[in-house]
């Protein structure tokens, strides 16, 4: 037996979602935390622009200001909600008919937090101890950067080089913050204060984001006078990160040591993201958008935050979600529903163990909600990561999510014991389909054009496809015991594959050719792109003895583990445009992944009850 190896890698598409504005012309985002909530600021229908916190489940909320009639700016949120910034304060004594903005908490209790002495100040920074740090002008009219705690309040934290200006810009969990001073890019810990982080070989930088693991990102100058991203780490100093041609700017980084900024020239930056295995990636065109403007702030699920011009040049504040697939796993009654994204950021979803779990995306917004099955809770969909709604109170022994209209959005076909299938259209609308329970389904776009087809497997009566146009078409006479869709010949068409007892494997390509895949008959069949041709590759367990078989582009058998599963799933868990597979090995093993076709990690020691895919971020 050969080992896997190899994996090819795809551009990965990410979706980018508008968030609006308070009813006026343009909005800003500048943070997000980890459950998705960004905060930035809007222009509204006065004279005023407001600070907003937008989440999934509701959109886009007016945060006000400190006294609630004046201007704000939101720029960051940790994660328990709080939101600092700035809010324009007036006095009026000394007079100050125009206002000044004084660094402020927008959300966890209102509260002016004051200045060094000067008649401003910013908060530019958080971490989840409700640190905040910013900039503040001082009595004698200098700028320094700040920390303030709710304990000493505001706390000067000096210069560069007795230089009359700093800026502090983000602050991490450990309490350390990066900023700005003496145009150099400076490093502050409690212990050592203020380090001098050097250039690229130009003369200025800036430090702009830090994460818990000390790296710190931000823009210097180089040697030949150009402005280029960096990471700095105590460990091997100052990389430059590149472009995407012009300048760059880096500006946010998360604790998995992803970097979010932006590159270009003037008035054409682009948004982008670096990692250390892929470099420098667009998100513009990778999400069909004119141009981003900016990226200042990613979270540990991967979602960027900023700003982009939108058709008619007005700034919209916008929210990139991947490529990648979530899991939702069954964990068992005394752990619950649980999300892993990622390959290990965890997050429990429900405390109820379901009975069956599957992803769609039924209200066509481009992210998976979850439809979950919890016996005599009945069935319920986990709508865009943020808010369970109730669905049905009977118990299908199936379910199933397809556009078989083609509009965008799937529809969730039901199989009720004693009333046949149902299908659930368009995320409202109740419909039968056939009297009959099945056997098995799957579900394709079989015909290369519009929405999906079905593939129903009738006990006793074989093998049927539904089309919204065609209606019902028999396929074959034989009992399936195994039944999947995939597109075994790249056309753009997906092809059916099934398991007959006695008779192993089978592919029917193009709706016309029957071929035998395997003689052996499986335990579990899965399908996905492992190696990026654009063929799906098969993965497939002939059980206890035998093990666990990948067929690379429908040629190639290779041997992926010699165990037997209890789960598979096939899922493009990383994000880099090829599908990884996930196996549970059962009880004393857990579930593990077989990543990009070389390296495999455990995700968790429990073996779960249900798995299911999708992109739920």
């Amino acid at each position: 037996m050969v080992l896997c190896t190899g994996s090819a890698f795809a551009q990965a598409g990410w979706i980018a979602t508008d968030l609006g504005t308070l009813g006026g012309s343009f909005s800003s985002a500048y943070g997000i935390n980890g459950v998705g909530d960004v905060v930035g600021s809007s222009s509204t229908g006065s004279t005023f622009q407001h600070a907003f916190v937008w989440t999934a489940a509701i959109g886009m909320q007016d945060l006000g200001s400190v006294d609630f009639s004046s201007s704000s700016e939101a720029r960051a949120i940790n994660e328990v909600g709080q939101v600092v910034g700035w809010c324009l304060v007036f006095r009026l004594f000394p007079y100050d008919p125009y206002g000044s903005r004084h660094a402020c908490v927008l959300r966890g209790g209102k509260q002016d937090l004051g200045t060094l002495g000067g008649s401003w100040s910013e908060a530019n920074g958080m971490n989840n101890n409700g640190q905040v740090v910013g900039n503040s002008a001082t009595a004698s009219g200098d700028t320094h950067a700040f920390l303030w705690t709710a304990a000493k309040g505001m706390q000067d934290l000096g210069t560069l080089a007795g230089t009359y200006a700093s800026f502090a810009y983000d602050i991490n969990d450990a309490g350390q913050v990066v900023g700005s001073s003496a145009s150099h890019a400076f490093l502050w810990t409690p212990a050592g204060g203020m380090q001098d982080l050097g250039t690229l070989g130009g003369a200025f930088s800036s430090a702009n984001g830090i994460n818990d693991a000390g790296q710190v990102v931000g823009v210097s100058g180089t040697s030949n006078g150009a402005a280029h991203a960096f990471l700095w780490t105590a460990a091997t100093g100052m990389q430059d990160l590149g472009t995407l041609g012009g300048s760059s700017s880096a500006t946010g980084i998360n604790n998995a040591g992803q970097v979010v900024g932006y590159s270009g020239g003037a008035g054409q930056e682009h948004a982008f993201l670096w990692t250390a295995a892929r470099g420098m990636q667009d998100l513009a065109p990778m999400s069909g958008l004119i141009s981003g403007v900016k990226a200042p702030a990613i979270n540990d699920a991967g979602q960027v935050v900023g700003t982009t011009r939108i058709v008619g040049g007005h700034d919209h504040a916008v929210v990139w979600s991947g490529p990648w697939k979530d899991l939702a796993i069954d964990l068992g009654p005394d752990v619950g529903l649980w999300t892993a994204h990622q390959a290990g950021l965890w997050r429990q979803i429900f405390d109820v163990s379901p009975d069956a779990t599957v992803s769609g995306d039924l209200d066509g917004n481009g992210l998976d909600d979850l439809v979950v099955d919890f016996g005599v809770y009945g069935v319920l969909v986990w709508m865009n990561h943020a808010t369970w709604t109730f669905l049905h109170d009977a118990n299908p022994t199936q379910m199933i999510t397809g556009d078989f209209d083609g509009n965008g959005q799937d529809d969730v076909l039901f199989d009720f014991p004693g009333f046949g299938l149902w299908r659930f259209n368009n995320n409202s609308v109740w419909a039968p389909l056939h009297e009959l329970s099945a056997a098995r389904l799957a579900v394709g776009n079989l015909d290369g054009t519009g929405g999906d087809e079905l593939l129903v497997s009738f006990a006793g009566r074989g093998l049927w496809r539904y089309g919204e146009a065609s209606g019902w078409t028999f396929v074959h006479g034989a009992d399936v015991t195994q039944l999947l869709t995939a597109d075994l010949d790249d056309n753009g068409a997906d092809d059916v594959v099934m398991a007959v007892a006695g008779l192993g494997i089978w592919s029917l390509v193009n709706q016309t050719t029957w071929s035998q895949v395997h003689w052996l008959n499986p335990v579990q069949i899965a399908a996905g792109d492992l190696d990026g041709p654009g063929i799906d590759d098969l993965v497939i367990d002939f059980g206890p003895g035998v093990g666990i078989w990948p067929l690379y582009n429908a040629t190639t058998w290779t041997c992926l583990h010699g165990l037997s599963s209890e789960g598979l799933v096939v899922a493009d868990v990383d994000g880099n445009g090829t599908n990884d597979v996930v196996i549970d090995f059962g009880n004393g093993r857990g579930v593990w992944e077989y990543i990009n076709g070389s390296s495999w990690q455990q995700l968790h020691w429990l073996s779960p009850r249900t798995m299911a895919a999708g992109r739920f971020h």
